[in-house]
């Protein structure tokens, strides 16, 4: 039991942390999904078969394979019972050293398509602080404004640094 809600705290943890967008939550789904219709078919179990061993019907197991149903506790513990596997082999996060990492593509995405908005509003800040900085006649105004678009520039900076190194990993996931 320990274990279980360990999983799923760290599930919770990641999907707070990370912020992720339905769209993004809906492809773990179906990664657990695939896990769970890949160990069906390893164990050389038929997906009727399955159903009826967990009490589902099976248009349920077929929802939950594909990713298109939400996950109880509960039903993870008896899918996992049932294919006789450890509830962290559906739960846990892909092995980084194995190729097309798909769970770390999406996630990377994520990333990248938040720095891309963090960067849009930085510069439309920017934009506005230029304005201020061009109307204003106060001297110690003036100083202010450039001291604060200076640090927008340097966070802007760590940002597109940021994005880059996202870019490259997300290269070296696809090249291997």
């Amino acid at each position: 039991m320990v274990q279980r809600n360990v999983l799923l705290k760290h599930w919770i943890m990641r999907y707070e942390e990370n912020n992720l967008t339905k769209e993004e939550a809906d492809n773990i789904l179906r990664l657990i999904g695939q896990r769970i219709k890949a160990k069906r078919v390893a164990s050389g179990i038929p997906q009727m078969e399955l159903a009826k061993k967990l009490s589902f019907q099976k248009a349920s197991l077929s929802r939950i394979e594909s990713g298109k149903t939400n996950l109880k506790v509960y039903s993870v513990h008896k899918i996992a019972a049932v294919l006789r596997v450890n509830e962290h082999e559906l739960l846990a996060e892909i092995d980084h050293d194995k190729k097309h990492s798909y769970e770390s593509m999406v996630l990377l995405q994520a990333k990248f398509r938040r720095l891309g908005n963090r960067l849009l509003d930085l510069n439309a800040s920017m934009s506005q602080l230029l304005a201020a900085i061009a109307a204003s006649t106060d001297y110690r105004e003036r100083i202010r404004l450039h001291a604060m678009a200076a640090e927008i520039l340097a966070a802007r900076g760590k940002m597109l640094e940021d994005q880059k190194k996202i870019t490259e990993a997300m290269h070296r996931k696809e090249v291997h």
